[in-house]
């Protein structure tokens, strides 16, 4: 006789000092995951909807290595899913420009498997994903290996070694506009600069084409790289304020073409940044079980990034896998657990 957004909650007793409960769920998956929490509860059977989730999924982050972002040729959002996929591999979700990235519009497993913090992404201009992996290669060297979008990323197109030995930490990757792979040495540098390699799509990552120091000091963990559209190289400091250094392609990055705080406030490593083509940033605020949606920040690039906007919450949270539901769920559940208790006492006496 409940409403049907009420679960009807049977409690028995055991000679054990456990006790079951038969959940009869219609729409309140939440509650499903406060059942989880409480510590009586030994047994939770599903009836009805057979597509709510289990409350045993673990409620860890959904972590800052999850993810990694890259822009398509149209300004659509490419979110890279590495890890803790349904799919049991490396996953493609597209969050649309014309949508300010609120909606997700494509979602797929690759050919690649999960990946762990040794892979970096980026975007080819006809929107082939390039899975670079730095380090643990058979070839022992930096390895270039490319999906291509025309298969739905079901097939690679490229997979190879390159003159650049193996990678760690103190290398970042961006792509330029004719797909060239800009690899930046961050610290630990003979120059005692950050320093730029360029790895030619010409010769399918086979030759450097340039290697040079930069106007810019050795940089740390604090730092993140984008790239203009014109090939101006992008540092970003995170921090109590947010920074940019803009080194010049056409100094060979020996001289800045900006230097200057942004509007953006503090940041850190939960924030990811990916540049437009008509070199807007994108700050992407990354999701956690307490934040589970993605935000995206544009800092415009006619202000000299002065001037943002909040786009508002990712369309991840729309996109997100069963999974990632199930630990929103049961984090959410902490809050009602003492509803629950309360709930379960008066049926019981």
């Amino acid at each position: 006789g409940s409403s049907p957004r009420v679960a009807r909650i049977l409690l028995t007793r055991h000679p054990a000092p456990h006790r079951s409960a038969v959940l009869a769920m219609a729409r309140w998956p939440v509650l499903l995951a406060a059942a989880a929490l409480a510590g009586s509860v030994s047994a939770i059977t599903i009836r009805d909807r057979q597509d709510l989730v289990s409350p045993s999924i673990p409620t860890e982050h959904i972590s800052n290595d999850t993810w990694a972002f890259a822009i398509q040729s149209n300004d659509d959002l490419v979110a890279i899913k590495k890890i803790n996929t349904e799919s049991g591999t490396t996953e493609v979700h597209v969050l649309s420009a014309a949508s300010n990235y609120q909606n997700s519009i494509y979602r797929t497993g690759t050919a690649l498997h999960e990946t762990d913090d040794t892979f970096a992404f980026a975007v080819k201009r006809n929107n082939d994903l390039v899975a670079i992996k730095k380090s643990s290669t058979d070839t022992r060297s930096t390895e270039v290996h490319v999906l291509s979008a025309s298969s739905n990323y079901q097939h690679f197109v490229l997979q190879t070694g390159t003159p650049l030995h193996e990678t760690d930490d103190t290398w970042a990757f961006a792509m330029k506009e004719n797909d060239d792979i800009m690899a930046i040495h961050k610290s630990e540098t003979d120059t005692h600069s950050t320093e730029v390699l360029m790895l030619s799509a010409a010769s399918d990552y086979k030759e450097f084409v340039l290697h040079t120091g930069t106007a810019l000091h050795e940089t740390d963990d604090e730092w993140a790289f984008a790239m203009k559209r014109n090939g101006d190289v992008v540092a970003i400091k995170r921090g109590g304020t947010t920074e940019l250094q803009v080194l010049a392609t056409s100094s060979n990055f020996q001289t800045f073409a900006l230097q200057t705080r942004t509007a953006l406030h503090e940041t850190d490593d939960t924030w990811a940044f990916a540049m437009k083509k008509n070199d807007d940033l994108l700050a992407i605020k990354k999701g956690s079980v307490d934040r589970p949606t993605t935000e995206v920040i544009l800092l415009s690039a006619a202000s000299q990034y002065q001037e943002s906007a909040r786009l508002g919450g990712a369309g991840l949270i729309q996109g997100a896998s069963v999974g990632e539901f199930a630990r929103r769920s049961h984090a959410h559940a902490v809050d009602t657990r003492r509803h629950f208790l309360a709930a379960r006492e008066t049926l019981v006496g």
